[in-house]
């Protein structure tokens, strides 16, 4: 018997896919002190970005946010719901990352231009902003949360301080070697072909971070997982791998949650951020 396999979606139709479930984290429930959009300037051009400030009385730490979507979708919009809560409940000012999306722009595109927000912020955004001065957090969900992975190793070798990252239901292995469901190693390959060259092995540690041989000497990291997550598995080995080295690290595992971010994923990442981005970091 012949098996009839539907025809594989384009990627603008998997973002439109996507986005009809956008926003992901619900509609805007927290008031601002004050938004700005901007561009931050990048390779002759601009990267847009939306900067949520939740009061003014005093300097906030400030967070780059970077969205999740399956590196073809998302968008600043579809995560206020998120990066509002962050702002509020950690007591910080968030930059949400407007980047590139593939297959138009393929890997590493989106990861530099929000590398260049993270570098432009950490000099400009106590004059632009009256943001505390000092080291800049991370922070992303799915595949924003791979994009700030692969940061983390990326600042370790140029030296860039960093204050921690936050990385929610982060991807961390391309290869979905560990994933069981069908349809979502179908989804993945998918993404995957969309994003990153073809000449770009899955187990390269740029777009893998699972498979670095040296986790030794990044960021404080705090992952937020649900243990019903179709990545966990890997997400837990990421985890191991941050134990053996002595890093600085930190696992939440949400009960009963599978790739989503929950109000008590947001209270747990809140909470350390607060207390990490208050305690004096070297320059």
């Amino acid at each position: 018997m012949r098996h009839f396999h539907p025809p594989r979606p384009t990627a603008l139709e998997l973002r439109e896919r996507i986005n009809k479930n956008a926003p992901f984290f619900g509609p805007v429930v927290v008031q601002m002190a004050a938004i700005k959009d901007f561009a931050v300037p990048f390779a002759g051009r601009g990267v847009p970005v939306r900067v949520y400030v939740p009061r003014v009385d005093e300097p906030l730490p400030v967070v780059v946010f970077v969205h999740g979507g399956g590196f073809i979708a998302g968008s600043i919009a579809s995560h206020e719901g998120l990066t509002t809560k962050l702002a509020q409940r950690a007591d910080v000012i968030v930059v949400s990352v407007g980047y590139s999306l593939a297959p138009e722009a393929k890997w590493p595109a989106a990861r530099d231009e929000c590398l260049a927000v993270v570098q432009w912020m950490r000099e400009h955004a106590a004059k632009e902003f009256g943001a505390k001065p000092g080291p800049i957090a991370l922070s992303g969900d799915s595949a924003g949360a791979a994009y700030c992975a692969q940061m983390l190793f990326i600042a370790r070798e140029q030296r860039l301080p960093l204050a921690g990252a936050v990385l929610f239901v982060p991807v961390v292995d391309m290869t979905a070697a560990t994933v069981t469901h069908a349809g979502t190693r179908q989804m993945i390959e998918w993404f995957v072909a969309d994003t990153f060259p073809a000449d770009v092995l899955r187990t390269d540690p740029a777009i893998s971070p699972l498979f670095e041989p040296d986790f030794t000497g990044l960021a404080p990291v705090m992952l937020v997982l649900g243990d019903g997550d179709a990545w966990h598995t890997e997400q837990l080995a990421f985890a191991g791998k941050l134990a053996s080295a002595r890093a600085d690290a930190t696992t939440f595992v949400d009960k009963g949650v599978g790739h989503a971010v929950t109000d008590a994923g947001i209270d747990a990442a809140a909470a350390w951020l607060n207390a990490r981005l208050r305690t004096p970091a070297p320059e």
